[in-house]
């Protein structure tokens, strides 16, 4: 470390006499003899990978790294998100009382990360002056669904992360196995944390009720930094808990940005699929370093941040995009944009005359995930970014265009596709797509999402039932002469579990069948996609 920077390893006793184990990193002489603020963070992927966090600490901050219980060197047995609350407020009251603290905290938590210290900030709002979040995972919806739709691509790495080396495994067969609940026993492979997460086979199941932490979002009044990225496949684990933090009324920022769930943190400026302007990095450390400041240090911001000081600030995607400010999210200037499903797979402004189109969904033969926002997996063909999508040749996609645009329009606040639709099958699933399709006629995806479908609840006289598709959010430009598609199909593989269509739970089932599948349109059903339209003119303003 540079700086004079100290580093030691601590061990810090739990009330039933566990140990976790931690490394500290002491500011150098320059920055005082302390004691000093303490940047916490607990981690379930090994320490020693975050020691360039180490780097805070010239700046004036002891730097706290702590493996979580049952991870890393820590003891006892790894307890997921129930056992967070307890090991993190004792980690707090131990920190207190350690002479290089000086009684206030900082919490810099990152996707899991975030939620095992989110604790300290609910039982220590006095102490802890500020936070800087990248997604705040509490709960199953957060972390492996997606209303009802279990989040396949990452969950089933994730339980073997750290255990085997990932690159030695056969995915596409682990991905594809049925029952899913079984993918690594039935390849000679086992995870306590596979079964538990597969093994509730619900969101509401018992597992997932006793690692609940969402109630603690509404608890918190601490100052928060927030990131989140287009690509990142938990963006919404990003914009909830925003959402909720600020409810209490203390200053809560976001920073919105082309970035995946890994690239937020690494500070990159492109996908695999596109290069970005220079100024799309989040500039994650000193973004950090300057909210701390702020918080600790009395700094009160204006032009000496890397991006502004807006309350929220996104960089758009697509050509004239960029930096956009604005005092709130969704951003007040904007409005809320229906773009109309019509016959001949029209997408425009004014619903048509009514109509039903239909596709056939087997779910051995599924639409495959490309690109878009998924966890980092290459080894899996998982690349996040606007990849070149394939499917809208598909028979089992149906596919729905804009004109030609005539000038650009600038897109950046939630988006949904509302779809009056039906099947044959007792539960089925709708997938969306927003594309970006250039003037080329190559189609790019810009966001997508799931939803369940159960005949149960379609209306008895005309077999429709009205579904939306959260697709998260979106910051994009369509550029003029490019062409807005919405893509609706039933699966998106393996980002998704798929729909076995037989009426068996997706996780547990063996059996599947072929469904028939209807999407009705027009002035009497409404089915279109729902946007967040900023004023035109205004992309690529900077921040």
């Amino acid at each position: 470390m540079s700086d004079g920077v100290r580093s030691m390893e601590a061990r810090v006793p739990m009330p039933d006499g566990v140990e976790l184990m931690a490394d500290v990193y002491l500011p150098g002489p320059a920055q005082g003899s302390g004691p000093w603020p303490v940047i916490i963070v607990r981690t379930p992927y090994a320490r020693q990978g975050l020691a360039g966090v180490g780097q805070f600490a010239a700046a004036g901050y002891a730097v706290f790294i702590q493996d979580v219980r049952g991870r890393g060197a820590s003891g006892g047995t790894f307890g997921f998100l129930a056992q967070e609350p307890a090991d993190a407020v004792a980690t707090a009251r131990w920190l207190i009382d350690q002479p290089w603290c000086d009684g206030r905290f900082a919490i810099l938590g990152i996707s899991y990360l975030a939620a095992a210290s989110l604790p300290i900030a609910v039982a220590f709002p006095e102490r802890v002056k500020a936070a800087v979040w990248i997604t705040v995972p509490v709960d199953a919806n957060h972390l492996s669904f997606r209303h009802g739709v279990f989040r396949l691509h990452h969950s089933l790495p994730w339980s073997v992360l750290g255990r085997t080396p990932l690159n030695q495994h056969p995915w596409s067969k682990l991905y594809a196995n049925l029952p899913v609940a079984r993918a690594l026993a039935d390849h000679g492979l086992s995870s306590p944390v596979w079964d538990a997460l597969a093994g509730g086979g619900t969101p509401d199941a018992p597992f997932w009720r006793v690692n609940d932490l969402s109630p603690l979002l509404d608890q918190v009044r601490v100052p928060g930094l927030h990131f989140g990225g287009w690509w990142d496949f938990l963006l919404d684990a990003t914009l909830e808990p925003f959402e909720r933090m600020r409810q209490s009324g203390v200053a809560q920022h976001l920073v919105l940005g082309p970035w995946s769930h890994n690239g937020t943190v690494s500070e990159l400026t492109g996908t695999k699929y596109e290069e970005y302007a220079p100024d799309a990095s989040s500039r994650f450390a000193e973004e950090a370093r300057h909210w701390f400041d702020r918080w600790f240090k009395g700094w009160d911001g204006d032009s000496a941040t890397p991006n502004g000081d807006a309350p929220v600030r996104a960089f758009l995607t697509g050509p004239g995009g960029g930096w956009r400010s604005s005092g709130n999210w969704p951003m007040p200037e904007g409005r809320e944009t229906r773009l109309h499903l019509g016959s001949g797979g029209r997408l425009s402004m004014v619903a048509g005359d009514d109509a039903i189109d239909g596709f056939t969904y087997d779910p051995l033969n599924p639409v495959p995930t490309e690109g878009g926002a998924v966890w980092e997996f290459p080894v899996a063909g998982l690349e996040p970014g606007p990849a070149p999508q394939s499917s809208s040749g598909r028979p089992d996609v149906l596919t729905y265009d804009s004109d030609p645009l005539k000038a650009p329009v600038a897109y950046c606040g939630p988006l949904a596709a509302e779809l009056h639709a039906g099947t044959d099958a007792p539960e089925t699933a709708l997938a969306a797509k927003l594309c970006d399709v250039d003037a080329g006629g190559t189609s790019r995806i810009v966001a997508d999402g799931i939803a369940v479908l159960r005949r149960s609840e379609s209306n008895p006289s005309a077999g429709f039932t009205r579904v939306r598709v959260d697709m998260g959010a979106c910051g994009h430009v369509f550029a003029a002469d490019h062409v807005i598609r919405l893509e609706v199909s039933s699966s998106n593989f393996p980002k998704y579990v798929r729909a076995l269509n037989s009426g068996e739970n997706p996780i547990f089932g063996t059996s599947s069948k072929v469904a028939r599948q209807r999407v009705a349109h027009g002035r009497s059903h409404g089915s279109c996609l729902v946007l967040w339209e900023l004023p035109s003119g205004g992309a690529g303003t900077g921040a």
